[in-house]
């Protein structure tokens, strides 16, 4: 690719110069590509958490999805200012929310949760477990904030443990509307 074509990209996309030469060697080289080295970790970390072209990139998709580790994943939801804009890239839809992790988790519906890829929803699981455990842990935040009163639920700290325990999640179910829309399993 020239200059002039990197340049033609980089101004329809508003992605810096370097972004579109380390994607374009991602569509070239795939898995082998010199941004997917081990030993450039940290312009691949920069990448990830900063580019919207490499999500929405249709023709390099696998390899980011394959490259993608549960840290980079983590750090997506965590320090993301445009989270929801790069789901929404990769997925090919508009079901989140375009700001930062918390905005996503705020305003995501069952219906995008279930369009994420598995590594996805595992990253937005750990990331909402994670943002309830500052408070006093999923279960206990679930019960307090939809007035539940289930001691099974308090004990809980996980969405998994609330989802395989049939107890904890009877009381869910009454609720109008479902409070799922953080656990959204």
């Amino acid at each position: 690719m020239s200059w002039p074509e990197v340049m033609k990209i980089n101004n329809d996309l508003d992605e810096p110069l370097n972004f579109t030469n380390y994607i374009y060697d991602i569509a070239v080289f795939g898995e082998k590509s010199y941004v997917m080295a081990p030993m450039n970790a940290k312009i691949w970390k920069n990448l990830s958490l900063s580019s919207m072209y490499l999500y929405g990139h249709t023709g390099i998709r696998n390899y980011v999805y394959n490259h993608l580790s549960e840290v980079d994943i983590d750090a997506l939801f965590q320090n993301s200012g445009i989270c929801g804009k790069q789901l929404n890239a990769f997925h090919d839809f508009d079901g989140c929310n375009t700001g930062n992790g918390i905005a996503v988790i705020q305003n995501i519906t069952q219906i995008a949760y279930n369009t994420l890829k598995e590594k996805f929803q595992k990253g937005y699981n750990r990331f909402v477990e994670g943002f309830l455990s500052q408070e006093t842990g999923v279960g206990a935040w679930l019960n307090e904030t939809f007035g539940l009163g289930s001691t099974t639920l308090s004990s809980l700290q996980t969405i998994d443990e609330i989802v395989i325990n049939e107890e904890a999640m009877t009381p869910l179910w009454k609720v109008n509307p479902l409070p799922l829309q953080l656990l959204i399993l």
